[in-house]
């Protein structure tokens, strides 16, 4: 009788130690738990720190560029590159170019395809480059373009721009690039929203034009992404600015064509 009670107050000691035990581990886990929504916490600030970082250099960078052209066409041997473009824009878009209106210039990059090294012209003030972009068009015949001095992300950001902008005209559509703006029939697009329709476009089960197409019979109506009904077809939900074009998805119900036995023919 000893030796049961003794058992049993062994085992009374063992739980008691184990239930301390399971006391303590719950404790290091909420402990633990409490150190991992901190950390996370100070990830996400740092993150966001970064993000508002690299927004800070952007725009920075973009008040640096912000007075300058690139020139392309300057002739390779000509020795003053400066005087060079003055003369065209004063005789073909009536601008004058004062000296002091001129920060720095001079030759960027690497010849390509036997073309002379762009030139870059450094302004002081940016009411001057926009006198000149205003006239543009008139350098055409003087073998000079011009164009901003983006970096590359908005280098990028302009060539998508502009692609849109070929795609939406030639499905007659007016449209017009106004900054990172795309207007196409009188309605905005943002660089962001069509990369954003672009990346639902890969993920769609059809072709789909980021712009609205003229055959469309409900134009202005927003325009959807396609997703199988219960007929098995597709069909339009959500997106606005995407034309679809229906696709019909093969009937894996169709009845297939009952077999028969091998000699079951002459059974009747």
């Amino acid at each position: 009788m000893d030796n049961v009670k003794r058992m049993f107050a062994e085992i009374q000691e063992s739980n008691k130690l184990i239930n301390q035990n399971i006391k303590e581990i719950k404790n290091d886990l909420k402990n633990l738990t409490t150190k991992i929504v901190e950390v996370n916490q100070r990830i996400v600030k740092i993150e966001t720190e970064d993000f508002s970082l690299k927004e800070k250099l952007k725009i920075a960078e973009r008040k640096l560029r912000r007075n300058n052209i690139i020139i392309f066409g300057i002739p390779e041997e000509e020795q003053d590159p400066l005087n060079y473009f003055k003369t065209i824009i004063e005789k073909n878009l009536e601008v004058t170019l004062e000296e002091t209106e001129v920060d720095t210039i001079k030759r960027i990059g690497l010849p390509s395809n036997n073309k002379p090294k762009p030139v870059i012209l450094e302004l002081v003030r940016n009411l001057k480059k926009a006198e000149i972009f205003n006239k543009v068009t008139k350098f055409k015949g003087t073998g000079l373009s011009i164009t901003n001095n983006l970096n590359k992300e908005d280098r990028e950001e302009q060539r998508f721009l502009y692609h849109q902008l070929r795609s939406a005209r030639q499905n007659h559509h007016q449209a017009v690039l106004k900054g990172n703006t795309l207007i196409v029939n009188g309605e905005k697009y943002t660089y962001q929203q069509l990369k954003e329709k672009e990346n639902i476009e890969e993920k769609a089960p059809l072709l789909v034009h980021p712009l609205y197409h003229k055959n469309n019979s409900e134009l202005n109506t927003p325009i959807k992404i396609l997703e199988k009904n219960q007929e098995n077809s597709l069909f339009q939900i959500g997106t606005e600015g995407f034309v679809a074009t229906t696709i019909p998805v093969q009937n894996e119900t169709t009845p297939r064509k009952p077999r028969t036995r091998k000699g079951s023919e002459n059974l009747n």
